[in-house]
């Protein structure tokens, strides 16, 4: 209904879910949702879906309210978001492809399978359209850059897909349009088709200057009453660099090499000679972590 939303924040050690109605001053944390990120509300708005990320991808539910939530697939998931369906599906990034769960862990199978002939990589950030249709979700290819990411719709009848527009992210409005953001942070809108499942007259420029993070990740969320909220900010257009920083504030950078990836983690070895990261890169096959030494 737009009154409230939920967004992942810090908890003990990792994070979790926190609650936030618009009327309230403040967030409530979400208890049984540690670890989680990528949240998606129950199409009755009791129950909220999550990806875990940590000690390993998993697909969990937990009641609003909070209490101990349910595992329903820890194998063959991966961290690019999940959405619940109103056909009573769970959609997630099943690593190689857009695969499918009902929420008591049932009937999982691969829908969308990445086509590899074509060097896609990567799916990620699934949406359900109204009508029990379509999934709309976006798609990588190895090595290119966000700019060339596509968004796709899957039609559930026949299982066919057809590209509709390069961007890093994508809703559906109730307004009977489509919204999606481009690497650059731009969000712009069309006109479309839930029938024929394809857009229709010409593209809108909203605004510009929303958060994009890797992989194209972007915090922007819309309910089906037509609210939408989002978190502005810079996009990011290159990747992190090793560098020392002293007492004073002087920076050397550990590497003049650029590090071709995303880093979520690193430690330095006791002696201070070598440091371990985990990298996530987008020209491997998939969106998993591998640790590299330097």
């Amino acid at each position: 209904d737009g009154q409230s939303f939920v967004y992942p924040g810090p908890g003990t050690g990792r994070s979790q879910l926190w609650l936030r109605r618009l009327d309230d001053l403040e967030a409530v944390p979400i208890t049984g949702s540690e670890g989680a990120t990528s949240p998606s509300f129950s199409p009755d708005g009791q129950e909220i879906a999550f990806v875990t990320l940590s000690p390993s991808f998993a697909v969990k539910v937990v009641s609003r309210a909070g209490g101990q939530a349910r595992t329903v697939v820890s194998e063959g998931v991966s961290g690019g978001g999940l959405a619940w369906a109103g056909d009573g599906y769970l959609y997630t990034d099943g690593g190689v492809g857009l695969a499918r769960v009902h929420p008591d862990g049932t009937g999982f199978e691969m829908v969308m399978p990445l086509d590899t002939l074509k060097s896609e990589a990567g799916v990620a950030w699934p949406v359900a359209l109204p009508n029990r249709r379509g999934i709309l979700a976006r798609i990588r290819r190895s090595g290119e850059s966000t700019s060339d990411y596509r968004i796709v719709v899957l039609d559930l009848a026949n299982r066919s897909r057809k590209e509709l527009v390069r961007a890093v992210f994508a809703r559906y409005s109730s307004t009977g349009h489509l919204l999606w953001v481009t690497a650059d942070g731009t969000l712009h809108t069309q006109r479309f088709d839930l029938d024929r499942l394809e857009l229709i007259g010409a593209p809108v420029v909203l605004w510009s200057g929303l958060a994009i993070g890797g992989f194209g990740a972007t915090d922007l969320a819309l309910s089906p009453a037509g609210d939408l909220i989002y978190a502005p900010g810079a996009a990011l257009t290159g990747f992190a660099r090793l560098t020392w920083v002293t007492r004073d504030g002087v920076r050397t950078p550990v590497d003049t090499t650029a590090v071709d990836g995303f880093i979520s983690a690193m430690v330095l070895s006791p002696d201070g000679s070598a440091v371990a990261l985990e990298l996530r890169r987008p020209t491997d096959a998939s969106d998993l972590t591998r640790v590299w030494v330097k």
